[in-house]
Protein backbone atom coordinates (compact mmCIF):
# COMPACT_ATOMS: atom_id res chain seq x y z
CA UNK A 1 0.00 0.00 0.00
CA UNK A 2 2.93 2.76 1.01
CA UNK A 3 4.46 2.10 -2.55
CA UNK A 4 1.33 3.10 -4.24
CA UNK A 5 1.03 5.82 -2.62
CA UNK A 6 4.51 6.36 -3.22
CA UNK A 7 3.58 5.91 -7.18
CA UNK A 8 1.25 7.70 -7.40
CA UNK A 9 2.72 10.60 -5.70
CA UNK A 10 5.52 10.79 -7.71
CA UNK A 11 2.79 10.60 -10.83
CA UNK A 12 0.90 13.69 -9.52
CA UNK A 13 4.82 15.47 -9.11
CA UNK A 14 5.81 14.77 -12.62
CA UNK A 15 2.63 15.78 -13.85
CA UNK A 16 2.60 18.92 -12.16
CA UNK A 17 6.36 19.58 -13.01
CA UNK A 18 5.10 18.54 -16.66
CA UNK A 19 2.09 21.38 -16.92
CA UNK A 20 3.91 24.33 -14.74
CA UNK A 21 6.71 23.86 -17.61
CA UNK A 22 4.42 23.68 -20.13
CA UNK A 23 2.66 27.14 -18.58
CA UNK A 24 5.90 28.42 -18.47
CA UNK A 25 6.41 27.93 -22.52
CA UNK A 26 3.01 28.90 -23.45
CA UNK A 27 4.12 32.34 -22.03
CA UNK A 28 7.14 32.80 -24.15
CA UNK A 29 9.50 32.12 -20.88
CA UNK A 30 12.16 29.28 -21.49
CA UNK A 31 13.19 26.87 -19.16
CA UNK A 32 16.39 25.44 -20.65
CA UNK A 33 20.51 26.81 -20.43
CA UNK A 34 20.23 29.80 -22.80
CA UNK A 35 21.93 29.33 -25.85
CA UNK A 36 25.24 31.17 -26.93
CA UNK A 37 24.92 34.98 -26.88
CA UNK A 38 22.53 34.79 -24.33
CA UNK A 39 22.86 33.99 -20.25
CA UNK A 40 20.76 32.78 -17.93
CA UNK A 41 20.58 34.89 -14.65
CA UNK A 42 18.12 35.47 -11.60
CA UNK A 43 16.33 38.67 -11.83
CA UNK A 44 15.50 41.25 -8.97
CA UNK A 45 12.54 38.99 -8.27
CA UNK A 46 14.51 35.76 -7.87
CA UNK A 47 13.22 34.33 -11.39
CA UNK A 48 15.28 32.47 -13.65
CA UNK A 49 15.64 34.81 -16.97
CA UNK A 50 17.39 35.38 -20.03
CA UNK A 51 19.34 37.71 -20.88
CA UNK A 52 21.98 38.46 -24.27
CA UNK A 53 24.97 37.90 -23.25
CA UNK A 54 26.53 41.77 -24.79
CA UNK A 55 30.01 39.99 -25.49
CA UNK A 56 29.16 36.85 -27.53
CA UNK A 57 26.27 38.47 -29.37
CA UNK A 58 27.80 40.64 -31.61
CA UNK A 59 29.90 37.74 -32.92
CA UNK A 60 26.76 35.32 -33.38
CA UNK A 61 25.35 37.99 -35.65
CA UNK A 62 28.58 38.57 -37.30
CA UNK A 63 28.32 34.65 -37.64
CA UNK A 64 25.18 34.66 -38.87
CA UNK A 65 25.71 37.70 -41.56
CA UNK A 66 29.19 35.90 -42.97
CA UNK A 67 27.40 32.86 -43.48
CA UNK A 68 23.97 34.08 -45.21
CA UNK A 69 26.40 35.51 -47.80
CA UNK A 70 27.28 32.01 -48.84
CA UNK A 71 31.54 32.45 -48.50
CA UNK A 72 31.78 30.31 -45.69
CA UNK A 73 31.34 26.46 -44.91
CA UNK A 74 31.04 25.64 -41.18
CA UNK A 75 34.26 24.95 -40.89
CA UNK A 76 35.21 28.07 -41.97
CA UNK A 77 33.08 29.65 -40.16
CA UNK A 78 34.16 28.31 -37.10
CA UNK A 79 37.51 29.21 -37.90
CA UNK A 80 36.10 32.51 -37.99
CA UNK A 81 34.33 32.20 -34.51
CA UNK A 82 37.44 31.72 -32.69
CA UNK A 83 39.30 34.18 -34.50
CA UNK A 84 36.56 36.26 -33.20
CA UNK A 85 36.88 35.15 -29.73
CA UNK A 86 33.69 33.42 -29.55
CA UNK A 87 34.46 29.96 -26.60
CA UNK A 88 31.25 28.37 -24.94
CA UNK A 89 30.32 28.30 -21.62
CA UNK A 90 33.22 26.70 -19.82
CA UNK A 91 35.72 28.83 -22.40
CA UNK A 92 36.94 26.51 -24.79
CA UNK A 93 37.05 26.99 -28.35
CA UNK A 94 33.49 26.15 -30.30
CA UNK A 95 33.44 23.18 -32.18
CA UNK A 96 31.63 22.54 -35.93
CA UNK A 97 29.06 20.76 -33.95
CA UNK A 98 28.36 23.61 -32.36
CA UNK A 99 28.58 26.24 -35.20
CA UNK A 100 26.02 23.92 -36.71
CA UNK A 101 23.84 23.77 -34.08
CA UNK A 102 23.83 27.51 -33.57
CA UNK A 103 23.07 28.34 -37.10
CA UNK A 104 19.82 25.91 -36.78
CA UNK A 105 18.67 27.44 -33.50
CA UNK A 106 15.34 29.48 -33.81
CA UNK A 107 16.12 31.40 -30.74
CA UNK A 108 17.92 34.01 -31.82
CA UNK A 109 15.24 35.02 -33.95
CA UNK A 110 12.63 34.93 -31.59
CA UNK A 111 11.31 31.24 -31.23
CA UNK A 112 12.96 28.18 -29.22
CA UNK A 113 12.21 24.50 -29.67
CA UNK A 114 11.37 21.84 -26.94
CA UNK A 115 10.80 18.47 -27.63
CA UNK A 116 10.00 19.02 -31.61
CA UNK A 117 7.11 22.00 -30.09
CA UNK A 118 7.82 25.46 -31.35
CA UNK A 119 7.27 28.33 -28.64
CA UNK A 120 7.53 31.91 -29.63
CA UNK A 121 9.94 33.70 -26.82
CA UNK A 122 10.03 36.79 -24.90
CA UNK A 123 13.63 37.89 -24.79
CA UNK A 124 15.37 39.94 -27.39
CA UNK A 125 16.23 39.04 -30.72
CA UNK A 126 19.88 38.88 -32.47
CA UNK A 127 18.88 38.53 -35.79
CA UNK A 128 15.52 38.52 -37.87
CA UNK A 129 14.06 35.72 -38.95
CA UNK A 130 14.74 36.20 -43.11
CA UNK A 131 18.57 36.10 -41.88
CA UNK A 132 17.73 32.45 -40.34
CA UNK A 133 15.66 31.51 -43.36
CA UNK A 134 18.62 32.83 -45.61
CA UNK A 135 20.97 30.80 -43.50
CA UNK A 136 19.03 27.53 -43.73
CA UNK A 137 19.01 27.99 -47.61
CA UNK A 138 22.83 28.08 -47.77
CA UNK A 139 22.84 25.21 -45.73
CA UNK A 140 20.92 22.64 -47.18
CA UNK A 141 22.62 23.75 -50.16
CA UNK A 142 25.72 22.83 -48.73
CA UNK A 143 24.82 19.76 -47.93
CA UNK A 144 23.80 18.67 -50.61
CA UNK A 145 27.03 19.56 -52.33
CA UNK A 146 28.41 17.40 -50.19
Amino acid sequence: MIDLIKNLYITELKNHIRLSLEYKRSRGEYTGLAPIGYKNIQNQKNKSDVIVDTERAPIIVKLFNAYATGQYTIKQLTKLAVSLGLSNRQGKFISEGCISNMLQNPFYYGEFRIMDKIYPHIYPKLIDKSLFDTVQTIMKSQKGNK
